[in-house]
């Protein structure tokens, strides 16, 4: 049994130093390919991921290789030697008064045959007074009553406090 997990973990670490090797001849370019078969064919059943997507995998790849550079595994951070693609930007879509509108027709006329609209907006009015009540009555008890707020004792002079 020992002889056993002595050899599992001879090929654990076999296969750390493996990978450690691997990572060290990781280059510029082996990224950007990533990164192109990423935007290619990246995504779930071969589709395209977004370059948004792709930079959130820079964004971890270069923070990973970061660690790595500082332990020593690396002697560089590669992912600071790519760029990641470019995200386009999209501009936000304003409603119109007309649209606001209709929402708010829709939001207010709306009955749900599941919840009783003005049960809700009760229970929630009851739960803001209460915690209205709470939060007074929390502040009123905690406010100085003209005295000195108390301060913690300071240690003394003499000898150091971290000891």
């Amino acid at each position: 049994m020992v002889a056993l997990l002595c050899n599992a973990s001879r090929g654990a670490a076999a296969q750390r130093a493996a990978e450690v090797r691997r990572i060290q001849k990781l280059r510029a370019v082996h990224l950007n390919e990533l990164y192109s078969a990423l935007l290619r064919s990246g995504g779930r059943d071969g589709q395209a991921l977004s370059a948004r997507s792709v930079g959130h995998v820079h964004r971890v790849l270069h923070r990973a290789l970061g660690h790595a550079a500082t332990w020593g595994v690396v002697s560089q951070n590669v992912a600071s030697l790519v760029a990641p693609p470019p995200v386009p930007d999209n501009e936000i879509k304003i409603l119109t008064e007309k649209q606001i509108g209709a929402i708010l027709r829709y939001a207010v006329t709306y009955r749900s045959p599941d919840i009783d609209i003005p049960v809700v907006g009760l229970i929630l009015m009851i739960v803001g007074i209460i915690g209205l009540i709470v939060s007074v009555a929390y502040m009123i008890m905690s406010t100085d009553r003209g005295g000195k707020p108390p301060v913690p004792p300071s240690p003394p002079r003499d000898r150091d406090p971290y000891r």
